[in-house]
């Protein structure tokens, strides 16, 4: 049964009763069953409205994935591409050498998690260009 159905049935009901309407009760009690059946139209006018909504929503995005196919042709959104991120964007786990790659508002994060084991690093450590043996040349051998 739906609302409407609902509201009905109560109208039913207090047609049934022989309600006295120049009574308080009585007129309180009309008003109550006007008001449930107003507000069962306006949510039934909602919901079509609301699948009206989604029906055109799916319309456009059909078009658009069509579009995008003629556009970009060769784009394969399941494919993994290395190359579409740049080298300040990942950084490696010290503890696991996992790679993690940052999204811009990471970087104003202290320290960040390895999903991989778990290990809280400093992110400023991945970014110093100075060497282990703290020369600050970019060709040293120590390692860094």
């Amino acid at each position: 049964m739906n609302m409407t159905e609902k509201v009905s049935y109560i109208m039913g009901l207090c047609d049934g009763l022989d309600l006295d309407t120049t009574t308080k009760e009585g007129k309180v009690l009309t008003a109550i069953v006007d008001l449930l059946a107003d507000m069962a139209d306006e949510v039934t006018e909602a919901k079509d409205d609301i699948a009206e909504l989604t029906e055109y929503c799916d319309a456009i995005d059909e078009s658009v994935e069509s579009l995008e196919s003629e556009v970009f042709p060769d784009d394969d959104d399941d494919d993994y591409d290395d190359d579409e991120f740049d080298d300040e964007e990942m950084v490696i786990c010290p503890n696991c050498g996992e790679e993690l790659y940052l999204e811009p508002e990471d970087y104003d994060e202290e320290e960040v998690v390895c999903p991989e084991c778990g290990v809280a690093f400093d992110l400023e450590d991945c970014f110093d260009d100075e060497c282990d043996c703290g020369c600050d040349d970019d060709e040293c051998d120590c390692g860094k």
